[in-house]
């Protein structure tokens, strides 16, 4: 995986009083009737990001939610146990298709299955909406029987906010061959009191624990994590310090960095552009990032799994304040082979290393200017001694982080640069090709 965001907002907030008050006067009265959740001239707001599906495949349709209404759900969700048709599929994507019945904040949409997290996402603040995930990476969650879990995070208010939504959700599963590329079991990282795979970091909870036990057979494995910057952290990157990177241990060697990415709800802070067409990865905010963690696999098949992250805890303390949070769900996906053995492994090399250099604080008459860098580089290479011969595994993530934050009486810009690459080979003498397919 490689990526590289590059993030700048200018926040003036005489200009953004003012869009306030204009959001509190949108009527719904214009909502438009939808007939086709997959026809996006039908809508009002939609992603210009659309999944293309195999040619010349109908796909098993499978309904979730149908109009399902969420009024003062807050974080409760909603479970809807799904009969999956049997069969072998080759893609799945998911649609979520939404009506506002009345003027509304943009809020939290999440979806799990059997406790995983498969869709991130947000609502719009009026009339209707559309958006499609490639949910492919989740094809071996799709078997049998399956409790589907929605979070629309949303309260009612009278006079103020009174907009119930009504969701409708529908998976799209393709027939044809399974990609071997796809996990066949997929491990919480956490459970809540809903029996979902979530967990919040706050100033005083930095570090978040899991104990796991993989599957006999495993030979490749891998992490992935969604966020969610929220209360004071929300847009964490005007805070001070500005980074929120997340430090993976496994079994207390550093593993990975999970990159906290800013959310701008439905198209940015300005409400007029919300219309007719958002920004990619606002409905579905964003892939999950993923870190191959194939080389521990020769520490044996438990660990004990850590996730801290960077900053909050200071900028709490320059804030007086406990009102910080991120979010985050995820799991581990597993790789297994049916009869496998490992019956041995070794870390031959690594190089691991996280850098946070020291905080610039340049203070003018008229201008203060503040920096902030981080980079990292985690490298392994290891084997595993398997039942049916010799694995070789080498990782390497690498990345780094720039924020920026200057400010005068008038106004704020912030600039986030982020850029990292994940990259992971099996392929040596001796291996054995045929079981890592990336």
């Amino acid at each position: 995986m490689n990526k590289h965001i590059l993030l700048t907002a200018v926040l003036i907030p005489i200009l953004f009083t003012s869009l306030i008050i204009h959001v509190s006067i949108v009527t719904a009265s214009e909502t438009i009737i939808y007939n086709n959740p997959r026809d996006f001239s039908s809508y009002w707001s939609f992603e210009p990001f659309k999944p293309l599906p195999p040619r010349d495949v109908n796909p098993v349709i499978v309904k979730i939610a149908d109009n399902e209404s969420f009024a003062t759900t807050g974080f409760t969700p909603k479970i809807f146990t799904i009969d999956i048709p049997p069969g072998s599929y080759q893609r799945a994507i998911l649609n979520v298709s939404i009506r506002l019945t009345d003027r509304q904040y943009d809020r939290i949409l999440w979806i799990f299955a059997n406790g995983i997290p498969i869709y991130w996402g947000s609502t719009i603040q009026r009339l209707n909406s559309t958006a499609e995930a490639d949910v492919t990476l989740f094809l071996n969650l799709f078997k049998g029987r399956v409790n589907f879990s929605i979070v629309l995070a949303n309260w009612v208010v009278p006079n103020l906010v009174p907009g119930v939504f009504l969701v409708n959700v529908t998976l799209y599963l393709y027939p044809g061959p399974t990609p071997k590329w796809v996990p066949t079991h997929y491990i919480p990282l956490w459970r809540d009191p809903y029996g979902d795979s979530l967990a919040e970091f706050t100033p005083s909870k930095t570090t978040l624990y899991s104990q796991v036990s993989l599957p006999e057979g495993t030979y490749r494995l891998a992490a992935y994590l969604f966020t969610k910057p929220g209360r004071l952290d929300e847009f964490f990157y005007g805070n001070i310090p500005s980074v929120r990177d997340i430090l993976m241990y496994y079994n207390d060697k550093l593993a990975g960095v999970f990159h906290v990415f800013p959310t701008i709800y439905t198209g940015g802070i300005f409400p007029l552009y919300w219309r007719p067409m958002t920004s990619i990865n606002t409905h579905y905010m964003k892939s999950p990032e993923i870190i191959d963690l194939t080389p521990h696999l020769a520490q044996g098949s438990t660990a004990n799994i850590s996730f801290h992250i960077m900053g909050m805890k200071l900028a709490s303390e320059r804030a007086h304040s406990p009102h910080f949070s991120v979010i985050v769900g995820g799991a581990l996906l597993a790789w297994v082979k049916d009869g496998l053995k490992i019956t041995g492994g070794e870390i031959i090399s690594q190089e691991t290393w996280y850098r946070d250099e020291p905080l610039i604080v340049d203070v003018t008459s008229t201008v203060s200017y503040y920096t902030e860098v981080t980079r990292y580089k985690i490298s392994y290479t290891a084997y595993l001694e398997t039942s049916e011969g010799k694995l070789n595994i080498s990782t390497l993530s690498t990345g780094y982080t720039i924020a920026t934050i200057s400010s005068t009486e008038s106004y704020m810009n912030l600039t986030l640069l982020q850029s990292f690459v994940n990259f992971a080979t099996s392929p040596g003498v001796g291996s054995i090709d045929r079981f890592l397919e990336r």
